[in-house]
């Protein structure tokens, strides 16, 4: 038995596949005896940064780098004076250098980049279940793969109490690399124009609930105003598909994980 391990657990989650994929590795952690605490990056609480043995950072992949709110969140976060941090990434499949991305927000806050863990999950997005089929995951995580990621965190506190230095966060670049410098704020402001059908849209407010910057008010309805991330949070959440852009109108929702036995 190891001794008690003290890990936090952030995650950042638009439709669902982080959360989940971070609630799958907290109970696995609990197996095995850690004190593991969850919360969404959401709340920007840094008050739990304190004596940790593990910093979990949860994001969805986007555009082939972390969300936006988890990169501003680590940018913001207070110094880590050498907390080793850990990552989860979702994504259909490639991640690219994501991790690399990730490290270097870690290492400029005096983090040590551990170790990281990918978790295939069906396509989220929109854009991709429509004009791409061929590349849309679909169904995912099989039952495998989830069982092999939560056996993966039930070995993480054995690995830190024997001083385990982790694993690279270094991968390979690919083509699709050349893409991160134009995933930014302003790229997305541009791009990611929102409109909602008012006839039919119920006013149920799922889309307020999900938004991660607060931009989906429904008295600004039918040209929700302010910042906007790109996570199409609001397009697959609705459950009587009112939310739009440009690219995604008659394009298959994703309405978030769906529960294994």
């Amino acid at each position: 038995m190891t001794q008690e391990m003290n890990i936090l657990i952030h995650y950042w989650s638009a439709t669902g596949n982080t959360k989940m994929a971070a609630i799958n590795a907290a109970e696995s952690l609990r197996e095995v005896g850690a004190a593991v605490s969850v919360a969404d990056i959401r709340d920007k609480d840094y008050s739990m940064l304190k004596d940790l043995d593990l910093w979990v950072v949860a994001t969805p992949v986007y555009d082939f780098r972390a969300a936006l709110p988890v990169e501003e969140f680590l940018r913001e976060a207070p110094p880590l004076n050498e907390t080793k941090v850990a990552a989860i990434l979702t994504c259909s499949g490639l991640a690219d250098r994501t991790p690399a991305h990730l490290a270097s927000f870690i290492r400029a806050k005096g983090g040590i980049a551990w170790d990281y863990r990918t978790l295939i999950c069906e396509d989220s997005w929109p854009i991709a279940r429509k004009y791409l089929t061929f590349l849309a995951s679909w169904g995912e995580p099989s039952k495998q793969r989830l069982e092999d990621f939560r056996a993966y965190w039930r070995a993480v506190p054995g690995r830190l109490a024997a001083r385990d230095q982790g694993s690279s966060f270094f991968c390979f670049p690919t083509p699709l690399t050349l893409l991160n410098p134009f995933y930014n704020a302003s790229f997305v402001k541009h791009w990611f124009t929102i409109w909602v059908d008012k006839g039919a849209c119920t006013g149920c407010g799922v889309c307020v609930e999900r938004c991660p910057t607060g931009r989906m008010k429904i008295a600004d309805f039918p040209n929700p105003k302010g910042e906007c991330v790109g996570c199409y949070g609001c397009v697959n959440v609705c459950p009587v598909d009112a939310v739009n852009t440009w690219l995604t109108t008659s394009a298959p929702r994703y309405r978030g994980p769906k529960k294994r036995s």
